[in-house]
């Protein structure tokens, strides 16, 4: 039994330290061609997992609860981080202007809600910061109201 929990822990601790590594054949599915079409990026988002693409112009992006934000917490879900990863990689390829919206509606009260939406909006801004992405050309707006918890906006 110690000979397997030994085993065990080398496989685990092996996975580990070959987990970050990433070979050209396993690249992302959210890597895009440098001339990114309307259309190309409207089917991208819509390959984000759980994610919702409506139809409808201009395009918009909703991530309903429990896709990126669970319905009463700040923090993203675990796996949130890979998803913002690919948010990320899809908003540099696209050149356009983005409003992003922050919905919070828990029942605690509107003051609660409209502070939910905005350390969510804290959050976002934080982490689109730290791995590049100008937060200057984006606009967001904390909202306390039912809805998909993010919604982006392209505002071309």
């Amino acid at each position: 039994m110690r000979r397997f929990i030994y085993l065990l822990l080398i496989c685990l601790l092996s996975a580990c330290a070959l987990g970050g590594q990433q070979t050209d054949k396993s690249k992302s599915a959210f890597e895009l061609s440098p001339a990114l079409s309307h259309a190309q990026l409207r089917e991208a988002f819509a390959a984000l997992p759980g994610v919702l693409v409506p139809e409808s112009e201009p395009l918009r992006v909703l991530f309903p609860a429990g896709v990126l934000f669970a319905s009463g917490s700040v923090l993203p879900m675990p796996g949130g981080s890979g998803m913002l990863d690919s948010l990320v990689d899809l908003l540099k390829e696209s050149n356009l202007d983005w409003r992003f919206i922050l919905r919070a509606a828990s029942g605690e009260g509107t003051e609660y809600d409209q502070g939910l939406a905005a350390a969510r909006v804290k959050i976002l801004k934080t982490y689109f910061k730290d791995v590049g992405l100008n937060v200057r050309t984006l606009r967001f707006q904390a909202v306390a109201e039912a809805g998909p918890l993010l919604e982006i906006q392209n505002l071309k």
